[in-house]
């Protein structure tokens, strides 16, 4: 720190500052010094590419900002992860991990009330960037959001993670989003995009988005982003991997769906017409594809009912296997189409699927001619069929 007394000199539209009696070994310090402030010949400074002023003869009320590039100069700072800098009324405040140096100023910002002027934290420089970005024209968060490219796939670690630059991205997004010319602009420098969904309180969900991940690793050589840039054209990677994984399943032939069409009759017949759902569409599979859980493709659908809300799952897919169709394996089928169907409204493990169940053995006992006569016809089909 360097003390100086200040003199009285004609106002000439110049500001200058001259220090007398400092030993040549400080002038690098000095020199840094300089560094700490905002102006445009900052040596560290490039090319400016943004600005928000407030309009001339209105109160500075609002939050306003200048953003300058850098020129590719290290900044001079013991910190590892500082690339930019962060001003606050003209003056170093805080660390920015991508080289832009950027300028606040506002009623707005988070500034802490007090004349120490210490570095923010950054919780701090987070806060006042995302006080930004939500002012930001969508061309300049454009620049912004392509300096900032090795965050795009930033996700929270935690709910209450908010240091993270997720927020920070997905506002310039939706910016960038909100103009069809800086859209297109994004669409044709980055277009081949991806993402992974988020998990949420969907189990059956977040289990296909772990599967996604596994199979991203061995399949996927793209570039993965946060599920935000579905705003900018990114594809989903779980939709692209539910695709693959349907591709090699065939519809069921002429014979096969004779057979399945016996057991989605007892299913119309046997099940409460409020408790039946759309039926899926049937598949041929290995037998480990028609092993695996009915619900992994399956999407929640959650609706207002009464003071409440109800949630069950919209089922897509229902995979059979050769050793489903069977002259024997008729119950055993019955059973899996029944019991995939009535997953929907919740997992196997929940009490209200246990009553459930409970009342289809009930409708099962009381309906045994239809379910006699349809495996009569069953076993003509699945003889037929062999031979």
């Amino acid at each position: 720190m360097a003390g100086y007394l200040c003199s009285p000199c004609p106002d000439d539209n110049i500001t200058s500052l001259v220090i007398r009696g400092i030993p040549p070994a400080y002038s690098r310090w000095l020199e840094e010094g300089l560094l700490h402030f905002f102006y445009p010949e900052n040596p560290l400074f490039g090319e400016k590419t943004g600005e928000k002023l407030p309009v001339e003869g209105r109160p500075q009320e609002g939050t306003f900002y200048t953003i300058y590039l850098g020129n590719g100069q290290e900044v001079p700072c013991r910190h590892r992860n500082c690339r930019g800098i962060m001003y606050l009324n003209n003056l170093a405040r805080g660390r920015l991990p991508f080289p832009v140096f950027i300028n606040l100023s506002g009623d707005n910002l988070r500034v802490p009330d007090t004349r120490k002027r210490s570095n923010l934290n950054a919780f701090q420089v987070w806060q006042n960037m995302y006080i930004i970005a939500q002012q930001m024209t969508p061309e300049d968060s454009l620049k912004l959001l392509k300096l900032m490219e090795s965050y795009w796939n930033d996700l929270p670690k935690s709910q209450n993670d908010i240091t993270t630059w997720y927020y920070v991205i997905c506002q310039l997004v939706r910016n960038v989003a909100a103009s069809e010319d800086t859209k297109a602009v994004f669409a044709g420098q980055y277009g081949n995009l991806d993402y992974i969904e988020r998990k949420g309180s969907d189990k059956k969900r977040n289990s296909l988005i772990d599967r996604t991940v596994i199979w991203a690793r061995r399949n996927h050589t793209g570039r993965i982003v946060n599920p935000v840039f579905r705003l900018l054209g990114a594809k989903s990677l779980t939709q692209r991997f539910i695709e693959e994984s349907m591709a090699g399943k065939r519809p069921p032939d002429k014979m096969e769906q004779k057979m399945i069409g016996l057991l989605t009759d007892c299913y119309r017949a046997i099940i409460p017409q409020e408790m039946q759902i759309p039926l899926p569409e049937i598949r041929m599979g290995t037998k480990q594809d028609a092993e695996a859980d009915p619900l992994c493709f399956a999407d929640r659908i959650t609706r207002r009912k009464g003071r409440g809300w109800h949630q069950k799952y919209m089922l897509h897919h229902l995979i059979f296997c050769e050793s489903d169709l069977t002259p024997d394996a008729f119950e055993a089928s019955l059973v899996k189409v029944m019991d995939a169907m009535l997953q929907t409204y919740g997992s196997a493990r929940s009490n209200r699927m246990n009553v459930i169940f409970t009342e289809l053995g009930a409708l099962l006992i009381n309906h045994p001619e239809l379910i006699e006569d349809a495996r009569k016809k069953w076993i003509q089909c699945a003889e037929t069929r062999k031979g």
